[in-house]
């Protein structure tokens, strides 16, 4: 028994071939790369830029801690505690001058009211309060000694780092030393660097610049190249970033939240990156050459395999089914080119079979093709009479379908001119609804109205007559006035004797004459207005009799004529109230009958209307009809053409077969 092969996969053959000239090189170069890439950036610049700003931060605390020391020192001396300035200002500027280079910019002490006692800039700052300022309130609330952040002097216009210690007497805190340092003192130390260009620069803890290479920025400016950046300086953190072409690495300075930043640019701070990557260019650039040697040699093989395919099948194309058989290709112990060659084989056995049964069926085809001709012609000429038939019946039909529209017109316009008696009937129902309405409305009004004016008609008279009754006590008005006459005429009596009494009395019936003679004046007054009120009295009287007379004459006339025309007003509203209902009952009728022959017009158009929906859509179909039967008889002149085609294309088939050479492919 013969062992069989074992054959592995085109596909897996392919791979091994890339992986071991192109892929697997090419994965372990980058895998370096990036390995090395990330260690190196990590481990190296970002640490290295880190330690130059804490070193840097750690030497200007040194420094500053330096200069501490000074102000804490010269705090213990006698003419500094003495808070005297002719004592004072003497040893503070021989102090400043002990240094060794210009380092100090002045110096001052405070009350502990924090008034300025002393000052090396002379006595024009006397007196000047700074009980506000940081550089005095902290070490006299804290008691020890306050760095503050750098600013711009107010008395002498420098760039100065305050320090300031408290000043003790006997164990009690009397006053606040200060010294300003130089700004450029302490901000040499920032120009160290880590690389030729980059450079360090210090911010306060709000972001402003106090110290930088370019001298016009500081405490001018605040830093803003990035948000990100500026607000962890601003939290006095630490840390590096990269923002655009620079890493930026920040450390605290400890005092504040004061930030000692160095910038440095990235092509020299990733120098060891550049000469990675540069590295990997190269390894890149020999893992293509080794591809593209890979890639020529695989095709070399592929190709072989390629055109031993073209070549057979070019054979086939041109009629020769004898395709070479046993010659040795590329990739011949592979799965797939095994069924391939396999294929092509069983390709041209199966060519060879189609082109026998093609030869074949060829003569059929003729024969059949001759057979279904002579079909087809008797085929047309019975189509060709059925099509005769079907136009005449469409032309019958399109006269009936024109018939049918002109009733479909008459039809719409008696459904209009129902339509509109139906709408105008609708419209006098309403009307003659809304007069029966309105006569209704003003019998009511006229009944309401005679209802009214007989209940004011019963007051009038009620109070009339109440009103006579009540003249009539001017009669008594009368009685009253003839009383008070006769009242006045027996008091002008009594007067009169009176007067009689006291002149027979002399000298004592003076004071009795004068008193008769005021009663009988008053007596003759009371007579005459007694005798105007008769005479009033008696005008009243005369217009009282006079009114009763005209109220008396009113009452008749409204009895006999305002109540009679209420009578007749009600009487006319009924009749018309009547009227308008006898009305609105016809048109209430009217309307129905209008509606009736609405709807009777409506259903006649609507049968109408199918009628001619109908024979439209029969005209369609029967048009239809006959396009189709045209249709089908120009189709079958088209199949007899056609079919007189194939039978020449049947006799050209079988003399291209005889073009082929059909042998034995074993």
């Amino acid at each position: 028994m013969k062992k069989t092969r074992k054959r592995y996969s085109l596909r897996i053959s392919f791979l091994k071939d890339l992986s071991f000239t192109f892929l697997i090189p090419f994965l372990a170069i980058l895998l370096i790369i990036v390995i090395y890439a990330f260690q190196t950036v990590r481990m190296d610049s970002r640490k290295n830029d880190q330690a130059v700003a804490s070193m840097i931060a750690n030497q200007m605390n040194t420094e500053i801690g330096k200069y501490a020391a000074v102000v804490e020192t010269a705090a213990l001396q006698e003419s500094v505690i003495s808070l005297d300035y002719t004592q004072a200002e003497p040893y503070l500027h021989k102090l400043m001058e002990q240094q060794e280079k210009d380092v100090w910019s002045h110096f001052l002490i405070t009350n502990q009211y924090g008034t300025e006692q002393v000052h090396t800039e002379g006595k024009e700052g006397h007196g000047y309060s700074i009980a506000q300022e940081d550089t005095f309130q902290q070490p006299w609330k804290t008691k020890k000694t306050y760095v503050s952040e750098p600013q711009i002097s107010v008395s002498t216009g420098r760039a100065v780092l305050g320090i300031g210690t408290p000043i003790f007497r006997d164990g009690k805190e009397v006053g606040v030393l200060i010294g300003f340092l130089r700004l450029e003192a302490v901000s040499d130390i920032l120009n160290n660097k880590v690389t030729d260009h980059s450079y360090a620069f210090m911010t306060n803890s709000d972001g402003t610049i106090s110290a930088h290479p370019k001298a016009e920025i500081v405490l001018k400016k605040k830093f803003h190249d990035n948000a990100e950046i500026a607000s962890k300086m601003k939290e006095g953190k630490k840390g590096s970033t990269v923002y655009g072409k620079y890493l930026y690495s920040y450390y605290p300075l400890g005092i504040h939240n004061m930030e000692i930043c160095v910038v440095s640019p990235v092509k020299e701070a990733f120098h060891v990156m550049y000469g990675i990557l540069y590295v990997a260019l190269v390894g890149i650039v020999i893992s293509c050459m080794a591809g593209i040697f890979g890639t020529i040699l695989l095709s070399r093989r592929v190709n072989g395999l390629v055109n031993w395919i073209v070549s057979q099948m070019l054979r086939l194309a041109s009629g020769d089914t004898q395709i070479e058989r046993g010659k040795s290709v590329s990739y011949e112990k592979t799965k797939e080119v095994h069924e391939l060659y396999n294929a092509v084989n069983s390709l041209a056995d199966a060519l060879k079979q189609i082109l026998e049964s093609l030869g074949t069926n060829a003569t059929e085809l003729e024969s059949t093709v001759t057979e279904v001709s002579n079909h087809i012609h008797e085929s047309n000429q019975k189509i060709d009479q059925i099509s005769e038939h079907v136009n005449q019946f469409a032309s019958g039909i399109e006269e009936v379908t024109e018939a049918a529209d002109n009733l479909k017109k008459r039809s719409e316009k008696n459904l209009e001119f129902a339509s509109a008696i139906a709408a105008y009937a609708g419209e006098g129902n309403d009307y003659t609804t809304e007069m029966k309405s309105k006569a209704q409305n003003y019998k009511d009004q006229v009944q309401q109205g005679q209802k009214q004016a007989l209940q004011i008609l019963t007051q009038i008279r009620d109070r009339l007559l109440s009103s006579m009754e009540e003249s009539k006590k001017t009669n008594q008005i009368n009685d009253l006035t003839q009383e008070i006459l006769e009242i006045s005429e027996n008091t002008n009596l009594l007067s009169l004797n009176a007067s009689i009494e006291a002149a027979r009395a002399g000298e004592a019936g003076k004071g009795f004459a004068v008193v008769a003679q005021e009663i009988r004046k008053l007596a003759d007054n009371c007579g005459n207005t007694a005798s105007k009120i008769q005479e009033v009295c008696e005008i009243v009287s005369k217009a009282v009799t006079h009114l009763n007379t005209d109220a008396n004459a009113l009452l008749a006339y409204l009895d006999s004529n305002i109540l009679k025309d209420y009578d007749v007003f009600v009487d006319v509203a009924g009749n018309y109230y009547g009227d308008a209902a006898k009305i609105s009952q016809m048109m209430l009728q009217f309307a129905d009958h209008a509606s009736k022959l609405k709807d009777s017009f409506a259903n006649m158009d609507g049968k109408i209307t199918q009628i001619s929906a109908t024979m439209d859509g029969n005209e369609d179909e029967i048009t239809n009809i006959a396009e189709n039967t045209n249709g089908v008889a120009g189709a079958l002149h088209q199949i007899e053409k056609e079919i007189t085609a194939c039978n020449e294309v049947s006799v050209q088939l079988k003399e291209d077969l005889m073009c082929f050479q059909i042998g034995d492919n074993t």
